[in-house]
């Protein structure tokens, strides 16, 4: 068992503050961006992740696997984003398997 006792290991007073401040720093900043690419342009901000990781990725294309990966997405949250931009001929996924890739259209 540790020798340090559990108040040295909790936050202050006023570094719980700044982590507080900068938390919500983080989500107002998030929620703007996704309002603002909304209302520009029809798109969230995970369907915008999703449409510049696949520009920046070598031949436009990702296995679903690693674009869940590098977006932060479970595989069937992915698989739902996927089929809905899909849908909206922003991207190109003949299938959401695992194995199965995803890719901008030509």
């Amino acid at each position: 068992m540790s020798s340090r006792n559990l108040q040295d290991e909790l936050l202050t007073e006023a570094e719980f503050s700044a982590w507080h401040g900068c938390l919500r720093f983080a989500n107002n900043a998030i929620f703007a961006l996704d309002q603002a690419l909304r209302a520009a342009h029809e798109i969230s901000l995970s369907e915008f992740d999703v449409l510049i990781t696949l520009f920046n990725a070598p031949n436009d294309r990702l296995r679903m696997t690693e674009l869940s990966k590098q977006v932060l997405l479970t595989a069937s949250g992915m698989t739902q984003l996927v089929t809905r931009l899909d849908s909206r001929g922003l991207v190109s996924a003949p299938s959401t398997k695992p194995t199965a890739a995803a890719s901008l259209p030509p």
